[in-house]
């Protein structure tokens, strides 16, 4: 005879009580140490996206009030060759 597996419940973030009454996490705690891994991991990911498009986008204020301020600039390349004249 095959036993039945208990059906799982949707577990809201509001009833953390439900958490306990799931029956992988009463039998088998470490079961959510790999899922609460990734979750800090996907976390540290989003900061660190978060800390660079934050930088990127003052960086980009600050350029275009100094242009506001100083006027835009036409900036020429400057080419550089192997060549400095003498022989």
């Amino acid at each position: 005879m095959r036993k039945s597996k208990p059906k799982l419940q949707v577990t809201s973030k509001f009833n953390v009580n439900q958490l306990s009454q799931q029956p992988l996490f009463t039998t088998n705690p470490e079961a959510a140490l790999p899922l609460l891994s990734m979750i800090g991991q996907a976390q540290l990911s989003i900061d660190d996206l978060l800390g660079q498009l934050s930088r990127q986008f003052i960086e980009q204020l600050l350029v275009l009030s100094a242009q506001s301020v100083a006027g835009s600039q036409l900036r020429i390349p400057v080419i550089v060759t192997g060549d400095s004249g003498g022989s």
